[in-house]
C-alpha cells in the first residue's frame, strides 16, 4: 500500500524533529497513539498524531527530583571540595613552615661558618705557639706568663712529644 497524503512513518517523524526513533516510540506509547494505517509492518501516523508526538517531545521537562545517585554525587563533590580546601590550607601552612626552616638553616650556616673561622684562627695560633716553643726551647714551666697559659703550653708540648715518640700504626692515623 502506498503512503497516503501527510501520513508519516515513525522514522520520518524522528528525522523531522531531530530525535531518535526510540524517543518517538516512547512518546507514542506514553500517549497511547494508534497508527492511521499499517503497510506490512510499517506503521503510518496522521497529522493529528504527529502534532501530539511533536508537542510531547518538545514540551518543557519538569524538574524531576534528584535521584539517589545524584544526591550521593553531590555529597561526594562537596566532600571533594572540602578536602581540596583542606589540602590547600595544609599546603599554605607547609610552605610557611618550610620558609621558617629555610631561614633557620641560613642562620645556623652563618653561625657554623663563624665558628669554623674562629676554630681555624685558634688552630693557627696554637701552631704558632708550638712553633715558638720548639724553636726557642722555651720551658713553659719557667714562663713569666699566667699559669693558665703555661698549662696550655705544657699540654701542647707534651702532646707534641708523645706524638713524635709514639710510632703510629696504620689504623691510628686519624687520631
Amino acid at each position: 500500500m502506498k503512503q497516503q497524503n501527510d501520513n508519516k512513518k515513525m522514522s520520518e517523524i524522528a528525522n523531522e524533529i531531530g530525535v531518535s526513533k526510540a524517543t518517538v516510540y516512547r512518546a507514542i506509547q506514553t500517549l497511547s497513539i494508534h497508527e492511521q494505517y499499517l503497510d506490512g509492518q510499517t506503521k503510518y501516523y496522521d497529522e493529528s498524531a504527529q502534532k501530539h508526538i511533536k508537542q510531547y517531545i518538545r514540551r518543557p521537562k519538569p524538574n524531576k527530583k534528584k535521584s539517589e545517585n545524584e544526591s550521593v554525587n553531590d555529597n561526594n563533590n562537596k566532600n571533594y571540595i572540602g578536602l581540596i580546601n583542606q589540602l590547600k590550607e595544609q599546603h599554605t601552612f607547609d610552605k610557611k613552615q618550610l620558609s621558617i626552616k629555610d631561614d633557620q638553616i641560613k642562620e645556623l650556616n652563618k653561625s657554623l661558618q663563624y665558628a669554623q673561622g674562629r676554630q681555624a684562627k685558634l688552630e693557627n695560633r696554637i701552631e704558632e705557639i708550638q712553633l715558638l716553643i720548639h724553636t726557642n726551647n722555651i720551658n713553659p714551666m719557667k714562663s713569666t706568663e699566667s699559669s693558665h697559659f703555661s698549662d696550655v703550653k705544657e699540654e701542647i708540648v707534651e702532646k707534641k712529644e708523645k706524638s713524635e715518640n709514639q710510632k703510629k700504626s696504620w689504623w691510628e692515623f686519624w687520631k
